[in-house]
Parts: structure tokens; C-alpha cells; sequence
């Protein structure tokens, strides 16, 4: 798992993964939300380059939802591939944290 951020407008961060959100990639997405979680409370988590979606990677979206949230914050995902969002509706992970199939979208979704 790659990961890599990028400020955006109104104070959106867009963290963009590549690889796999499986047990090893979705170690690092934790390490990596857990770092910056308390700094920035609007996160857009851009999905396009992320080939597969396991259990453990939604409890990583969840639980980083939930923690921007507490603190008034919110997460958003960005363009998932076909596959991806269907464990996302299946799973009901749509219902906890938004998806957006643009950027401009999920800013203003986070925002």
C-alpha cells in the first residue's frame, strides 16, 4: 500500500491510497489515518488505485469515520471501483461514510 496526501480547498486533506486495502494494506492505512487524524478533521480518501477491499479495510474506513466524527470532522470516499462499492453497499459502509465519484464532490461532501 502506497499512500500519499495532498491539501486541498476549504481545508481538505485527500489521502490517496494505491494497492490493496487487505490485512497488509490496510496496517498501513491505519498507521497512516492514525497519524493524522488529529490534525485534519476533513479527509477524502481517494480509492481509485485501490484494487481490492477486505473486511479489515472497511473497519479501517469505519473506524477513521468515527474518529473524524467525534471530533466534528468527516471522511468521504472517492471513487471506488465497481467491485469495492459493492462491499461497500452490501456492508452498508455507504451508510457511514459517503462516496463520491469526483473530487469536487467529495470536498464538498467533507466539507
Amino acid at each position: 500500500m502506497e499512500i500519499k496526501d495532498k491539501e486541498l480547498d476549504h481545508g481538505v486533506l485527500k489521502v490517496t491510497m494505491t494497492g490493496s486495502l487487505d490485512v497488509a494494506g490496510s496496517d498501513v492505512a491505519d498507521a497512516h489515518f492514525a497519524a493524522i487524524d488529529q490534525s485534519k478533521t476533513r479527509i477524502v480518501a481517494d480509492l481509485t488505485h485501490v484494487d481490492f477491499l477486505a473486511s479489515v479495510g472497511i473497519r479501517v474506513l469505519v473506524k477513521t469515520a468515527k474518529a473524524l466524527g467525534a471530533r466534528g470532522g468527516k471522511l468521504v470516499l472517492l471513487n471506488p471501483n465497481d467491485a469495492a462499492r459493492r462491499v461497500m453497499f452490501t456492508t452498508g459502509l455507504d451508510r457511514i461514510v459517503p462516496i463520491a465519484d469526483d473530487e469536487q464532490s467529495a470536498v464538498i461532501a467533507a466539507s
